[in-house]
């Protein structure tokens, strides 16, 4: 099998998917910020510039690797673009996944760290499969670290009392 045979074989998620799972982000947000009455006012980013390093080592990881994977899912598979591209974006995953086992002190873990072990094994898993061109594997393994990883994840990290409820909301 050649490599043009495994780019056009190769199973791609519907837009759909990413549409939904970025409309229940945007949604999850508006819904809360609602039940609470807080009127929405300007960002106040000066919460994030003076959070510790660590915090904003894993939010800049975690919005390189919303706005890559998003292409990712989105765009043409196993082209050079996107092999490349998929590198970038498992890097900044692996980034975001090692930085929040920090977040709250190494030792003090929360429900939120099982999704950063699982990221940490996921994400070279299906880099494993790639590269023995187990496209089904490898693509299904990269859209639940998507999805798990950074939307729902996200999604916890909006809600009252965390740092980004607090920079939109608070």
């Amino acid at each position: 099998m050649t490599q043009s045979d495994l780019t056009l074989k190769a199973p791609r998620l519907p837009r759909a998917l990413v549409i939904i799972g970025a409309a229940s982000v945007i949604g999850s947000i508006a819904l809360v910020a609602r039940f609470v009455a807080q009127p929405l006012h300007t960002p106040n980013w000066s919460l994030i510039t003076g959070a510790p390093l660590v915090i904003q080592i894993h939010l800049g990881a975690v919005v390189m690797a919303l706005s890559i994977g998003a292409v990712l899912l989105i765009g043409p598979k196993g082209r050079v673009f996107h092999r490349t591209l998929g590198w970038v974006w498992s890097l900044f995953m692996l980034t975001a996944a090692v930085a929040s086992l920090f977040v709250r002190g190494l030792g003090n873990f929360g429900p939120l760290h099982v999704l950063s072990a699982v990221v940490l094994v996921m994400v070279p898993l299906a880099i494993y499969n790639a590269r023995r061109h187990r496209v089904g594997p490898h693509s299904r393994t990269m859209a639940s670290v998507f999805l798990g990883g950074i939307l729902l994840a996200g999604t916890f990290a909006f809600l009252p009392d965390r740092l980004l409820w607090q920079v939109f909301f608070g």
